[in-house]
């Protein structure tokens, strides 16, 4: 009996002392942070968009705050890891909760396993070739459209590797794809290389995507996606919080800044609808917050002591130095997302 005892208090104080030691090390009870970024990355995001994810840490999150808290159900989570499996594509053509089934125009038997898992790009062709025409060219099983390979297999390719989509600027407004704001930059069509030499089963859903949404939904990348995933579209980025839009609007980026900062949508998502972990990121920069809003203060106060009539002109400009302290933020707020994620 005494055995017996030793025995079971030996099995209970082996895994209570590990517990008593380990437990404050392991406790994650008030830790929201991936929670809270998870919903950010939702909340960037237009009503019913298309969301690009890269892996685990910024799409599992995002599932969780979908499936558990049914946070922004209407948003479609696409994790490029996954995309170039058959099953996981099939699982986009259904609705899902509020979320339409994606615009994949292939059949199941065109991208099943083996098939189309790797598309070469021969530069063949230098003008442009609309991209629904190049999507119709690869999903055709016509032996002309293959080359045949040293065994005799048909290869899938394209010969050429610059793409072009058609802009119908009356629905890109309609949409609010682009804000009116910004109509006269519209592009009449987007026009692009693909740098690379193939293409992947999942580069290739992302074009077909693109080929056949006709600016019906919001198609967006998170800020973890890779360069190497977006297929040389980062000219037409538009940032909006933790995602990039497509937009047919061409802005040439560099390594560290890709196309541009819609600053109201984005100081919008910010400030109305981020949770609490965007605060103290922006806590990285409060001196220089703190000089700008005491400019602005001098230039009100010596609007209060200046006649009448230099009062408008002073007015006017407080609202550009809000206008660049908005800006400022929105910046700082991007650079620190860039280096941290």
């Amino acid at each position: 009996m005494a055995i017996f005892l030793l025995f079971i208090l030996c099995f209970a104080a082996v895994p209570g002392l590990m517990a008593k030691e380990n437990w404050d090390d392991h406790d994650r009870s008030g830790r929201y942070t991936a929670r809270d970024f998870a919903a950010n990355y939702l909340n960037s995001c237009a009503p019913n968009a298309i969301l690009f994810t890269n892996g685990d840490n910024d799409t599992f999150p995002l599932w969780y705050c979908q499936e558990v808290e049914g946070i922004r159900t209407d948003v479609r989570v696409v994790n490029l890891s996954y995309l170039s499996a058959d099953w996981y594509i099939e699982q986009m053509t259904r609705k899902v909760y509020n979320s339409d089934p994606l615009p994949i125009s292939m059949k199941p038997s065109q991208y099943v396993a083996g098939r189309r898992d790797i598309v070469y790009l021969v530069d063949q062709y230098k003008d442009a070739v609309p991209l629904k025409d190049a999507m119709e060219f690869v999903a055709s099983d016509d032996p002309k459209t293959k080359q045949a390979g040293n065994g005799g297999e048909q290869i899938s390719y394209l010969p050429v590797k610059t793409f072009s989509i058609a802009v119908d600027k009356e629905q890109v407004l309609k949409t609010g794809t682009v804000r009116k704001t910004y109509a006269d930059r519209i592009a009449a069509q987007m026009k692009w290389k693909v740098e690379k030499g193939h293409l992947l089963k999942n580069d290739l859903m992302i074009l077909d995507i693109l080929a056949y949404n006709n600016w019906k939904r919001p198609v967006y990348f998170a800020v973890t996606v890779g360069r190497e995933n977006y297929v040389n579209l980062d000219n037409y980025f538009q940032l909006e919080g933790l995602t990039y839009r497509v937009v047919p609007v061409n802005t040439p980026g560099d390594y560290t800044h890709l196309g541009y900062v819609d600053a109201d949508i984005m100081y919008d998502n910010m400030m109305n609808k981020f949770n609490g972990v965007a605060l103290p990121i922006l806590r990285f920069t409060w001196m220089k917050i703190i000089s700008a809003c005491l400019q602005i203060s001098g230039i009100i106060l010596v609007g209060l002591l200046k006649p009448w009539w230099l009062k408008a002109r002073l007015i006017q400009q407080k609202k550009c130095w809000i206008n660049a302290l908005k800006f400022f933020l929105l910046q700082e707020f991007r650079i620190i997302f860039s280096v941290c994620l």
